[in-house]
């Protein structure tokens, strides 16, 4: 294990959340400025959710094949062809170009990040936790490098992306060159997928994304509907933000034997705190106090659900079973959004963030209560 390599992915990570961050609003003011409504701008982001759920498919694969180092700097380079898209090419194609290289980049980046931090962690939980405190520090400072510098164009949101984003590039190169994962022949071998820790992380994995689309662009449009000022509402996502962050410092914190009942805790909390929201008019402070638990239990799904599923299989089939995981939450990204503009035309906001509320939480729980005896499932071994 070394502490110098953990150190030094945990900042490549929170300089590239920082750029990505910076990005997304970036290409989202650049197709404003190229008179897009909300309606395209939407579906642009659809299109980098679809592209990053494909992109997740081959790389279990990929990741034994060569390096996650490789895969690291290849997916912030693809960062960087995104931002250069955008500012060369005009108007829509250009922001096609770049939704989807945006895709391709949080796809290779996170799998190949959690991947390469476990490697060099004592433990998994330390390790992603680490990892999720510096994306939560990154993912904090990434809007307000984006709003200072859309004070002084629309494009220089893009360039100031781009110049964090070769940051991170050259970051990256003094990344460990650690060994390609090569799994060997073991009768659990092509089964990562059905490991209960697998399938425990994965519905964690799902809970997250449902709530990381409920907090970007739910929560703030049920709060409007409900009275809520604009000042309100951005000081509800801010706290959100904030006890994320908290729930990540204290997975750090969790014993081997509490991980499992911890996911599942964290999945009722974001459950219910994104089903609270259908009463953020009747009851706002009941909202209020959910939204904050479920920002806990998002911190503890994001940092104990990748653990889970690393400690749940041999070494050499990390990747792949943090691959398996991503792509549930890539997976909630993408549909979360279309279920809710479905279940819009036929039922109200309240019945429809309560329905997804519960589409949130309950798959943790579901796992959990189907957790198989103990012994029942041959533990990893070196």
């Amino acid at each position: 294990m070394s502490d110098s390599g953990a150190g030094r992915i945990q900042v490549v990570t929170g300089v590239f959340a920082a750029a990505l961050m910076t990005a997304t609003l970036g290409l989202t003011f650049l197709a404003l400025d190229a008179g897009l409504d909300i309606g395209m701008v939407a579906l642009l982001a659809a299109l980098s959710a679809l592209v990053q759920l494909i992109a997740r498919l081959p790389l279990g694969i990929l990741l034994s094949r060569v390096t996650d180092r490789t895969v690291i700097l290849v997916s912030v380079g693809a960062l960087a062809t995104a931002m250069i898209a955008a500012l060369v090419l005009p108007g829509l194609v250009g922001l096609v170009l770049a939704q989807a290289m945006t895709g391709v980049s949080r796809a290779g980046f996170w799998s190949a990040s959690q991947t390469h931090v476990v490697r060099l962690s004592r433990t998994a939980a330390r390790g992603i936790s680490g990892n999720m405190l510096m994306t939560g520090i990154g993912n904090a400072l990434g809007p307000l490098v984006a709003g200072a510098a859309h004070a002084v164009s629309p494009t220089a949101t893009a360039w100031a992306a781009l110049a964090l984003t070769l940051l991170t590039l050259l970051l990256a190169t003094g990344l460990a060159r650690l060994p390609v994962f090569r799994p060997e022949r073991n009768p659990e071998a092509g089964r990562v997928a059905f490991r209960f820790g697998v399938v425990l992380a994965s519905a964690a994995a799902f809970g997250a994304g449902i709530w990381h689309v409920c907090l970007t662009s739910l929560a703030p449009v049920v709060l409007a509907g409900g009275g809520w000022s604009e000042f309100a509402i951005g000081a509800a996502v801010a706290a959100t933000n904030a006890a994320f962050l908290g729930g990540v410092v204290l997975s750090g914190r969790a014993t081997a034997r509490a991980i499992q009942l911890s996911v599942a805790g964290g999945g009722l909390l974001v459950g219910a705190g994104v089903a609270a929201l259908a009463v953020a008019t009747e009851v706002p402070v009941l909202a209020a106090v959910a939204l904050l638990a479920s920002g806990t239990g998002a911190g503890v799904l994001m940092t104990l659900g990748p653990a889970l599923a690393t400690e749940s299989v041999l070494p050499e089939e990390r990747g792949h079973a943090l691959v398996v995981s991503g792509t549930y939450r890539a997976g909630a990204l993408l549909g979360a959004p279309l279920l809710v503009s479905a279940a819009t035309l036929a039922l109200p906001v309240g019945a429809v963030m309560a329905m997804l509320g519960i589409v949130a939480g309950a798959p943790t729980a579901l796992a959990w209560l189907l957790r198989p005896k103990p012994g029942s499932e041959r533990e990893p071994t070196d």
